[in-house]
């Protein structure tokens, strides 16, 4: 099984339990910016304590899973993982909160078929913008790739992006301050006030 397989997958036995799920990090990123081999697996989902069992029975024949650390995930808003019994492929799955950006992520997701056959819900590109720029924010280990990878969506969406609700969106973010860095090293970018950007 790809990647791409394996979060298929997991989309299905979510969707088959009614647990909201978006695909995001590297492989959502490469479907709405530049595409790269990514082996990480990423899955944002919406679920409480109470539905952890029901995940856990419903993956168990095929991926180890640790009950506690979902719980744990769930309570802190953190993350954990299922690791394929057969390939070792592993899953991350982060549980959302009420956080603006979570409940922007999951509300403007977006149906793709990333293959023949295949649909996976993805992330809103200016919402992937935003969910890079806050770990680029955090110190991520990889900021840099994320950078990159803010870069490369703004380029590959081009006018697709609206720039100046893109600004907006990000000041009440808290995200305004990179926006408009990103914006100026995006080559695709109208400059402020010419009539590209005015529509």
């Amino acid at each position: 099984m790809t990647p791409i397989q394996h979060a298929a997958a997991i989309g299905q036995i979510l969707d088959a339990l009614g647990i909201p799920w978006v695909l995001g990090g590297s492989m959502a990123s490469s479907i709405v910016g530049e595409p790269r081999s990514t082996m990480d697996i990423d899955v944002a989902i919406q679920v409480g304590v109470g539905r952890v069992p029901d995940l856990v029975a419903e993956v168990a024949s095929d991926y180890y899973v640790s009950e506690a650390m979902a719980l744990d995930a769930v309570e802190r808003h953190s993350s954990f993982n299922l690791i394929h019994f057969n390939t070792g492929m592993k899953i991350d799955l982060f549980p959302l909160s009420d956080d603006l950006l979570d409940v922007r992520q999951l509300h403007r997701r977006e149906r793709f078929e990333v293959a023949p056959g295949i649909k996976l819900w993805v992330g809103a590109a200016d919402d992937q913008v935003f969910r890079k720029l806050r770990w680029y924010r955090m110190g991520d280990p990889v900021s840099d790739r994320q950078w990159r990878d803010v870069l490369a969506i703004l380029k590959v969406q081009g006018q697709r992006i609206d720039r100046q609700q893109l600004l907006a969106d990000a000041r009440t973010l808290g995200l305004h301050d990179l926006v408009e860095r990103a914006l100026g090293e995006d080559a695709t970018a109208p400059a402020p006030g010419s009539d590209a950007e005015d529509g």
